[in-house]
């Protein structure tokens, strides 16, 4: 069954409703998470295929040789491997 959609003008639906105030917005300088949750059994997996996917990306997008571009943000940071012997180029 095909039923048509009729949407109301903008200003009908403005006096109708009030006007929207987001609880939490995103905002790059900022980073969180939002709702997102693993149980510890799968918390590992889905790490590990994460941290598979960015060795691709890093080994089709960087030039050889190079580590990518140096960043200074210490939020940023934390997430290098502080174990050399991790890291495979």
């Amino acid at each position: 069954m095909v039923e048509p959609l009729e949407f109301p003008d903008q200003e009908l639906v403005n006096k109708f409703l009030p006007p929207r105030v987001p609880y939490a917005t995103l905002h790059p300088s900022k980073p969180v998470t939002m709702g997102a949750f693993a149980m510890s059994d799968y918390f590992t997996e889905i790490m590990k295929a994460k941290d598979e996917a960015l060795k691709i990306l890093k080994r089709q997008f960087l030039p050889s040789g190079t580590n990518g571009p140096k960043c200074s943000d210490a939020a940023t940071n934390r997430w290098k491997h502080t174990n050399p012997k991790a890291r495979t180029s």
